[in-house]
């Protein structure tokens, strides 16, 4: 019989992907030489340490499977909130097969392990978000006339919720309204969902250029360079200044592998995003006189398509 030793569920229900836990196990008997974990057609070959304890790195490999970051939520008006979480998470089903030289000795299906793509810190677990918003910090506020949706995690589910920031609106609850207009970025944080932040209007925009090569063009008198191509990569500076108590929300942005500018029009209702990479390597909270602080960061936007000869 194959004995679980330590598993990786916990009371929240989800089990954050990018971290480190372990599925334990052992044969009860001590007789398996090997285990093999299959899922999604993908396999792991497992072998015991001295005491013949397996160790199965899950939480590593649901990370690989689950890599694909792209959002695909709609802002599109709906009274209720996806339930289901959107992509936020993904569940798996891992089958245990143990072997004795050639032989199946026993086998074990581990079922609905619920993967959240999210980190556990060490002074923040993802089941201190029950029944809160998952988001670094729980005062959200939410801006005028952009897109907004937040995420809770209570009974074992996931919820988003799309909030309507249209010109009529007095009061949003839970969030705090801030009728202004600037660079809007939405970005994956470690709690497994989306924040989101409107930055200064005045944004520092450069464009740097690189040759693609060139060739001797010798069919007029005249011997001249001809250029191939350009490449061509856009930057934009952003900044902002908050209270020091949202410091964590722009920690998170500066940790995430996911982040978009809005590229819709202010009130337009439109759902357009422009995946980016922050490209800063250091990040430095200025001003902390009257309790607030300011941050910039640099992104790196979409390659320009450009004329190749």
């Amino acid at each position: 019989m194959i004995e679980i030793l330590s598993d990786i569920k916990n009371e929240s229900g989800f089990i954050p992907a990018y971290t480190n836990y372990e599925i334990v196990f052992k044969h009860s008997d001590n007789e398996a030489d090997r285990a093999v974990i299959t899922c999604l057609d993908q396999h792991v070959l497992l072998y015991p340490d001295p005491y013949g304890i397996f160790r199965f790195a899950a939480c590593n490999f649901v990370a690989c499977l689950i890599s694909d970051f792209n959002d695909e939520y709609s802002y599109s008006e709906h009274s209720d909130p996806v339930a289901g979480g959107g992509r936020l998470w993904h569940a798996f089903d891992f089958e245990v097969r143990m072997y004795k030289d050639a032989d199946v000795i026993d086998d074990l299906n581990l079922s609905y392990y619920r993967f959240l793509k999210s980190t556990d810190q060490y002074n923040s677990k993802i089941e201190d978000f029950i029944g809160k918003i998952l988001a670094p910090i729980q005062d959200l506020k939410c801006y005028v006339g952009y897109p907004f949706e937040y995420s809770t995690l209570d009974q074992h589910l996931i919820r988003r919720y799309l909030v309507q920031t249209g010109a009529s609106n007095t009061q949003i609850r839970p969030c705090r309204a801030i009728d202004a207009c600037g660079v809007y970025v939405k970005w994956l944080n470690q709690q497994g969902a989306y924040s989101y932040h409107l930055f200064k209007p005045q944004s520092e925009m450069r464009l740097s250029t690189k040759s693609g090569g060139v060739v001797m063009d010798n069919r007029s008198a005249y011997r001249h360079v001809q250029e191939i191509g350009k490449r061509g990569v856009f930057t934009q500076k952003i900044h902002t200044r908050v209270h020091v108590n949202e410091r964590d929300l722009l920690i998170s942005i500066m940790l995430s592998p996911e982040i978009y500018l809005y590229r819709g029009e202010r009130f337009s209702g439109s759902n357009t995003w422009e995946r980016v990479r922050v490209i800063s390597k250091e990040f430095k909270f200025k001003d902390k006189s009257n309790n607030f602080v300011s941050f910039e960061a640099t992104c790196e936007l979409s390659e320009p398509l450009t004329q190749k000869m």
